[in-house]
């Protein structure tokens, strides 16, 4: 307790350089609802809430809504017209979007915008939704970007990583680059199941959850297996393609010949590094991010095993060598306003929203008060200042130094952006990292289908088919592959038939 009035009293000190930053001669006041403001709390009196109402001259009433309800609290505020001055919506759908603007139930950002909040424009483009979420001339939702800024490439690629053993494949006289084929790594897989690496007397393949086996193999020919795809003849549900069937059959040799965790498809995604990091499995097949390559590493950390030698990581290929990659939405909610917003409030949300999308603004938001919890070093890096260590020298969570980070979060950008520069984890696997990401999007990159995303119609509403699973079955089962696929594909061809032909009439005539 008495380092948090601490904290807010060198926060309060500081103030007085921050004033000189805006001129905001009038206080507004705002309402505002994140998802993850789940619960009621004191979202207004920590450093940092204090530093950005100074900054911006605001005062705010947080909205606090359950997680699991916050979707149709939100339909229920904005259809009653009583929505907070600006809400995050995360499972926003793109035809209610339209329907709702058509209604005037959303407010527009204000002609020129764009020149008056550059930062915030950059996060916007770097979505790749303005000119979708852009109606008559306006646009009525800010989209939030998840890289941008410290990771900041034309076309965002999937997460999708394998991580292997390094080390055990030295030993055994591999030694795999940025890319590594299938059958490379098939005879590494094989060698450390037949040598026993583990030293446990099982040692196990590649271990992933379902849907990471099917993309280890898919992605890797670049076909989004589960999704739809447009080529020279127009759209295309992807599990009628010519050769599909030809991945099913290596994907069941891999699980019959024990190269895949037998029972992967029991699997949950976060049970997956431990068989990695704890020296029982040869490979896993997981997402990428800066925070899980930490991860992997700390997990070899922790059991006794030497991160530097052991962590490695490779991007999977045909045995043509072609390396494959897929594009992924760089987004992961929209911030909608009221319409009756005036238009100095509506400023004023905006210039924050522009900070936080700043370099400065979105280091600010992920640690703290500048100069009392964080500055920047003589290398012009962030680090971390006493206030925000526990005694240890452990970083102090952001949520229990600055409750209202719950507030900020969502308003900016995912952290996953800011991880880059983290002074809280390695610099080395930060630049491994960016290093994945640098080899995925010099690949062949499968662009992500935004005529299939932001198409609406009943028939798509209604569509479900369990691709995975289906898949899954193949691999795991002793049926003849191309006769159990193909009734697969008759049996649902009432769910897929009929889009198909509304998603090539609307966009290929």
């Amino acid at each position: 307790m008495k380092k948090f009035f601490a904290i807010l009293l060198a926060a309060l000190m500081a103030l007085g350089c921050v004033t000189a930053l805006a001129d905001y001669d009038n206080q507004v006041f705002f309402t505002v609802c994140t998802t993850k403001t789940e619960s009621a709390g004191d979202y207004n009196s920590d450093g940092l809430a204090a530093y950005f109402k100074e900054m911006f001259n605001i005062d705010y009433e947080v909205w606090p809504v359950a997680a699991d309800s916050h979707d149709e609290k939100v339909r229920v505020w904005i259809n009653s017209e009583a929505m907070p001055t600006m809400t995050s919506w995360s499972n926003w759908n793109y035809s209610e979007y339209l329907d709702y603007v058509d209604q005037g139930l959303l407010g527009g950002l204000p002609d020129g915008w764009e020149e008056k909040y550059p930062n915030l424009l950059h996060m916007i483009e770097m979505t790749g939704l303005k000119d979708a979420l852009t109606v008559d001339g306006t646009l009525y939702a800010i989209p939030n970007a998840v890289f941008g800024v410290f990771l900041n490439m034309e076309h965002i690629t999937g997460h999708q990583t394998t991580y292997y053993r390094k080390d055990w494949a030295k030993d055994l006289g591999y030694e795999f680059g940025d890319t590594t084929t299938f059958s490379e790594f098939k005879a590494f897989l094989k060698d450390c199941i037949d040598k026993d690496m583990s030293g446990t007397g099982t040692t196990f393949g590649l271990v992933a959850a379902t849907d990471w086996v099917n993309t280890f193999f898919f992605d890797s020919i670049g076909v989004d297996y589960d999704g739809w795809m447009e080529n020279e003849d127009g759209m295309v549900w992807a599990p009628t393609l010519d050769g599909y069937t030809d991945t099913l059959a290596m994907m069941r040799e891999w699980y019959k010949e024990g190269l895949i965790y037998a029972d992967y498809y029991n699997l949950a995604s976060g049970e997956v590094i431990d068989y990695l990091t704890t020296g029982r499995c040869a490979a896993i097949r997981t997402t990428g991010p800066v925070s899980a390559h930490v991860n992997v590493v700390n997990g070899f950390k922790n059991n006794g095993i030497e991160p530097e030698t052991a962590y490695g990581y490779t991007l999977i290929t045909g045995d043509d060598g072609v390396a494959h990659s897929m594009e992924t939405t760089n987004f992961w909610t929209v911030i909608i306003f009221n319409p009756d917003l005036d238009e100095e409030t509506m400023d004023r949300c905006l210039a924050l929203i522009d900070y936080l999308c700043s370099e400065e603004g979105i280091v600010t938001c992920q640690m703290g008060v500048p100069g009392v919890e964080w500055e920047y070093d003589a290398e012009g890096k962030p680090t971390y200042l006493d206030a925000a260590k526990n005694e240890d020298g452990s970083i102090i969570g952001p949520y229990d130094r600055n409750p209202s980070y719950r507030v900020w979060r969502q308003l900016g950008m995912l952290s996953d952006d800011f991880n880059f520069v983290s002074p809280a984890y390695p610099t080395w696997v930060q630049e491994a990292c960016l290093h994945a990401y640098e080899v995925k999007s010099e690949a062949e990159v499968l662009p992500y289908n935004y005529d299939y995303f932001l198409y609406s119609s009943e028939t798509k509403n209604v569509y479900s088919v369990d691709i995975a699973g289906a898949v899954t079955a193949i691999v795991i089962g002793d049926e003849d592959i191309e006769t159990a696929w193909n009734k697969f594909i008759d049996d649902n061809a009432g769910m897929w038939k009929p889009l198909l032909e509304e998603l090539n009439a609307e966009y290929f005539g």
